[in-house]
């Protein structure tokens, strides 16, 4: 309707202003949707979320990310998919961010009473304890909190981070 508006007007710099804002709406919401619940998930497990996760951290912020994904007994409710896939993009943005390094790994495990993601870089590391907000691992405890699970992280600075979150089995 805008276009249609437009063309029925004389050209003008906010009316092309207008145009493009809405454009780039669209394609941040179209963008959202798909980050928010990946269509991959429509037919796949976490270990596809995981495979599309590498490829668009690969595209976005050139980070080579390996994935490896032991079969589970049973697939994980969707809905708990599309949490942990949130939450290991937040990890390699932090990875991308601060690391100094291009690649990192993922691996997921089952383990006795759940499920267990490491997320490894050997990057440049650093304290844990002296965590700042802005690098999103408050927010990544809280939503694992959410879940019923545990957040570890092991890191030392010089040394890499490895980043463990524990989830309970759902019965």
């Amino acid at each position: 309707r805008i276009e249609l508006l437009a063309s029925s007007l004389p050209e003008t710099d906010q009316a092309r202003e207008v145009q493009e804002l809405l454009g780039t709406a669209i394609e941040i919401t179209r963008t959202l949707s798909v980050d928010l619940s990946p269509p991959v998930l429509e037919g796949g497990g976490i270990a596809e979320g995981l495979e599309w996760l590498a490829r668009q951290m690969h595209e976005l912020h050139g980070l080579t990310v390996r994935v490896q994904a032991e079969p589970l007994p049973q697939e994980l409710p969707r809905d708990t998919i599309t949490l942990l896939l949130q939450l290991v993009r937040e990890l390699f943005f932090n990875v991308a961010k601060h690391a100094g390094v291009r690649d990192a790994s993922v691996v997921v495990a089952k383990e006795a009473g759940g499920l267990r993601l490491d997320i490894v870089d050997h990057g440049r590391g650093f304290n844990p304890d002296e965590v700042q907000e802005g690098f999103g691992l408050v927010s990544v405890r809280e939503r694992v909190d959410l879940l019923g699970g545990t957040l570890e992280i092991a890191s030392q600075e010089g040394s890499g981070t490895r980043t463990t979150l524990r989830l309970p089995s759902r019965s």
